[in-house]
């Protein structure tokens, strides 16, 4: 899918959803931000979000399996913040 086709039905969804003010990004912030809070494997964050890692021995030299991918997404309760809102701050 191109992305302007995937930016009209991304935001026609989220206008049914009455989230007119989220971004196509706000979801990786959220899952990366989650993950970096329960102290998930940073290799695995990366290879999850598809971002090259900022070392690159990390990226090309340390492989992840499939299954550690799964763990580490599953860290994350997303039931226990299904009724709560998140709110980040830029803090430097």
């Amino acid at each position: 899918m191109k992305y302007g086709a995937f930016y009209y039905n991304f935001k026609n969804f989220l206008k049914k959803l009455n989230l007119n003010y989220h971004t196509s990004h706000d979801g990786r912030k959220t899952l990366r931000s989650e993950l970096d809070r329960v102290g998930a494997n940073k290799v695995c964050i990366d290879k999850i979000l598809g971002h090259k890692s900022g070392d690159t021995g990390l990226d090309v030299y340390t492989k992840k399996s499939i299954e550690e991918l799964i763990e580490t997404i599953e860290m994350v309760d997303y039931r226990s913040k299904k009724n709560s809102k998140i709110t980040y701050l830029n803090v430097s």
